[in-house]
C-alpha cells in the first residue's frame, strides 16, 4: 500500500439543470470560491488550478487554457500554474490523479481543479450534432451512422449477452442513482424514479431507453487538493486519497476488443492493489 499523498479538503457547486442566463464563467466561479471558502482557504491560498475542457464554448475553452479563472479569483502572480486537464468522461478521476502527482511531486501544496459548461442551454439541434460527432471516428464510424448513443447501446447489449444482465436490472442502476440524486440540493432531477417509469420511456438505441441515457445539463462542480499532511489542519473531514487506477482501451468503438467490460477490471484491480 503506497503512502497516502494527498486529500480533497473542499469542494463547491452551483445547480444544475438549464440555466441560460448563467454564463459558464460566473458557474465557474461561483463553485471555485464555494470550495476554495470550504475548504477555509483564501484564493491566494492555491498554488495549481486544473481546469478541464468546456464543450459548449470555444471562446471559454479558450478563456479556461489561458488563465481567465486565476485574474477573475485574484490569484495573479501568486498562482504557479494553470493547466487543462481532459479526458472525456474519465475526467474527474484523471484530473484528481494529475493533482495527486502534482502534490506527490513537490510541485504544489494545494490544487483547485474545476469544470463547468452550458450544453443544457446549447439550441437543441447544436447539442445533437456535438454528441453525435464528439469522440467518433469520422473515417471508420462516422460514415455509417454511428454515435454516442450507438457506443453505449453497442457496449450494453453485450454486456448483457455475457453476463446475462436484463433490462430491468439496468433499469435499476437509474433508480438508484436518483435515488442519491434526491440527497443533492444541486441535481437536476429529485423526484423519485421507478424501473416501470424508465422501462416505459422511449427506446433511443436498443437497450437503452431515454431515462436511461445522458441528459444535457448546465452546471459547474470545484473541488480542492491538498498535501495529506496539511489536510486535517485545513479540513474537519477531509477525503484521503486511497488509490485510483485506470487504463486507455481504444478511441473508436470497432477497436475495442472486449465490449462487455472495456478496461474496467484492469483499473479497478489497479486502484484496489495501490490502496491496499
Amino acid at each position: 500500500m503506497k503512502k497516502t499523498t494527498a486529500a480533497v479538503v473542499g469542494i463547491g457547486e452551483v445547480p444544475t439543470g438549464k440555466y441560460p442566463d448563467r454564463s459558464e464563467l460566473d458557474a465557474a466561479l461561483t463553485a471555485c470560491r464555494a470550495a476554495i471558502l470550504d475548504a477555509g482557504l483564501g484564493p491566494r491560498d492555491i498554488d495549481v488550478i486544473l481546469p478541464t475542457g468546456a464543450l459548449a464554448s470555444r471562446h471559454f475553452n479558450v478563456d479556461l487554457v489561458f488563465s481567465r479563472l486565476c485574474e477573475e479569483l485574484g490569484m495573479n502572480r501568486s498562482l504557479k500554474m494553470n493547466c487543462q486537464v481532459m479526458a472525456g468522461g474519465a475526467t474527474s478521476s484523471s484530473i484528481l490523479a494529475v493533482a495527486e502527482g502534482l502534490i506527490a511531486a513537490g510541485m504544489a501544496r494545494r490544487v483547485l481543479c474545476v469544470h463547468s459548461d452550458a450544453v443544457g442551454s446549447l439550441p437543441k439541434q447544436a447539442g445533437i450534432d456535438l454528441f453525435a460527432t464528439t469522440g467518433v471516428s469520422e473515417e471508420w464510424e462516422a460514415p455509417y451512422g454511428h454515435n454516442m448513443n450507438a457506443v453505449g447501446a453497442l457496449a450494453t447489449q453485450r454486456y448483457m449477452h455475457e453476463t446475462g444482465t436484463t433490462e430491468e436490472e439496468l433499469a435499476a442502476v437509474c433508480v438508484a442513482l436518483r435515488k442519491w440524486a434526491m440527497l443533492n440540493p444541486h441535481a437536476m432531477f429529485r423526484t423519485p424514479l421507478t424501473v416501470e417509469e424508465v422501462m416505459a420511456s422511449k427506446m433511443v438505441a436498443t437497450p437503452l431507453r431515454a431515462k436511461e441515457c445522458n441528459m444535457l445539463a448546465d452546471g459547474a462542480a470545484a473541488f480542492v487538493v491538498a498535501a495529506a499532511g496539511d489536510a486535517r489542519a485545513i479540513s474537519e473531514s477531509p477525503v484521503f486519497l486511497r488509490g485510483h487506477g485506470s487504463l486507455v482501451t481504444h478511441y473508436t468503438l470497432s477497436q475495442e476488443r472486449d465490449l462487455a467490460r472495456l478496461g474496467f477490471p484492469e483499473a479497478a484491480r489497479a486502484a484496489y492493489a495501490e490502496a491496499g
